[in-house]
């Protein structure tokens, strides 16, 4: 596990932490835009998912009504069998893997890649054929949206679009006349306004704020590595982050950095507004988290004082807090409850910090030992190394075993025969091995048959028709409950 302040994922977002130049933007007015809908089946929940081939699930929905999976269904290897491998650093190799989206059973719909899903997953966003494709799971329609920006980075499809923390709006990128734009759709009336920047701009990617209208947008408008031309930021890495289909990595190396550095402004998607500037740290909601002059204010008030000079860390949604480094202090500090509070042994990492780490935490760890309540800043006693948390219930890694913590009492309670790693989660729901665990009420729900693939808010796991002894296991898949 990494600390607070690592980024997560391989493309950096801070960059250069000068000030960049305000762009030009406008924001249109709202209007109409009807789009043809394709009525689909209803999802069958009961057949299996799939069919007789090496699958692999990508994303795996929590409410347990659609599934993001690769099939090999062909022999394109020149070997006789269809079989597939998984490299030490996750790249695929035998037979052509593709990916479907399955909703509920069956063989589900072949795509070109999984874009993004709603917070409460009722809304999915693919790729098909290189057009983009809404579908609505709950009223069974998929619409087609036209033009819209399908090209791919370093990192995969994920840079397209984003739904916003409150399930209300969907933000893309569309072309026109050889211009991306950012446009805003409503989804419950499908208007669209759009979003547009005057001059050489070069919109990236889209990062969502938790519970906000509010969304993130990194574009490139300068050429800070002076080549001549505007270039999206990337990683160089061995490991399989464009893939649309790949296996769980065990390491990767990264080999340097490239192109130009982004700079972010932030588009509130039900009203249009755009904020640009660097002191805009985050939103909890639809208060504004901004330093300014060493200070740190979160709406109106101010939760670190200018004197601290802070540099922010982490910003922490519930229960409201910020953590930074002060001036040249060696520890870092918890502000916003009744007092300040150093965080004794969580050394403030030195030079320019990466992008604040936006968290829903009870629990804050500096490394897997050092952990503190995110309330009071009172170091915990661990005996263990924290594995994952839910609430104020961690999961500790200790010696060969796994031991469920309260951090508010310090009762502990053991994972019988779990000695291996977190396989999926889903809510408050952990697979350790296949023994399937509530964390947030510190409960052993059951055991699966074997590791399962995914599992769902309800403790069901996917498991395979026949596990992977080597390579990736064989189709089709079943929701089984845990026995």
């Amino acid at each position: 596990m990494r600390g607070w302040w690592c980024v997560v994922g391989l493309v950096v977002a801070c960059g250069s932490r000068k000030e960049p130049r305000d762009l030009e933007v406008s924001t249109g007015a709202p209007r109409a835009s009807p789009l043809g809908k394709k009525q689909l089946a209803a999802p069958d929940p009961a057949s299996a998912i799939g069919t007789a081939h090496p699958f692999l699930a990508i994303v795996v929905a929590e409410n347990g009504r659609w599934i993001v999976g690769c099939q090999a269904r062909e022999e394109t290897d020149g070997r006789p069998g269809i079989s597939v491998d998984v490299g030490h650093h996750g790249q695929l190799s035998g037979d052509r893997m593709r990916p479907f989206l399955f909703r509920g059973g069956g063989a589900g719909d072949p795509i070109d890649a999984f874009v993004t899903a709603s917070v409460d997953e009722r809304w999915i966003a693919v790729v098909r054929d290189r057009r983009f494709v809404l579908i609505d799971d709950a009223e069974h329609v998929e619409i087609e949206v036209p033009d819209v920006d399908v090209e791919p980075d370093r990192e995969g499809y994920g840079r397209i679009a984003t739904f916003d923390g409150r399930d209300r709006y969907l933000a893309f990128f569309r072309v026109v006349a050889g211009k991306r734009r950012v446009v805003v759709r409503e989804l419950a009336t499908g208007s669209e306004r759009e979003v547009t920047f005057a001059g050489d701009v070069l919109p990236w990617r889209f990062q969502r704020e938790r519970d906000s209208h509010w969304v993130r947008v990194l574009v490139v408008s300068e050429d800070s590595d002076g080549n001549g031309k505007l270039e999206w930021p990337s990683v160089g890495t061995n490991a399989p982050v464009a893939a649309v289909c790949a296996g769980e990595f065990v390491s990767y190396s990264e080999f340097g950095r490239r192109g130009d550095v982004p700079q972010a402004m932030w588009i509130d998607l039900a009203s249009g507004r755009v904020v640009q500037g660097t002191n805009v740290l985050a939103h909890i909601g639809d208060a504004e988290v901004r330093a300014r002059d060493g200070a740190v204010y979160i709406g109106d008030d101010e939760v670190v004082p200018a004197k601290c000079k802070a540099a922010v860390v982490a910003v922490i949604l519930d229960p409201r807090r910020v953590v930074a480094r002060c001036d040249d202090a060696e520890v870092l500090t918890l502000f916003g409850g009744s007092a300040p509070v150093e965080l004794d042994g969580a050394s403030a990492p030195r030079g320019e910090l990466p992008e604040p780490r936006v968290m829903r935490a009870r629990v804050l760890c500096s490394n897997p030992e050092t952990c503190f309540a995110a309330a009071d800043g009172k170091r915990l006693k661990l005996h263990g190394s924290m594995v994952d948390q839910a609430g104020t219930k961690l999961l500790l890694k200790r010696g060969e075993g796994f031991v469920m913590f309260d951090a508010g009492t310090g009762a502990e309670k053991a994972v019988p025969g779990a000695t291996g790693y977190v396989r999926a989660r889903a809510k408050d729901l952990r697979v350790v091995d296949n023994v399937v665990i509530d964390l947030a009420n510190a409960r052993v729900v059951g055991k699966l048959a074997h590791p399962p693939l995914g599992i769902d808010a309800r403790g069901r796991g996917l498991l395979a028709e026949r596990e992977a002894a080597q390579g990736v296991a064989t189709g089709p898949v079943r929701w089984v409950a845990p026995e």
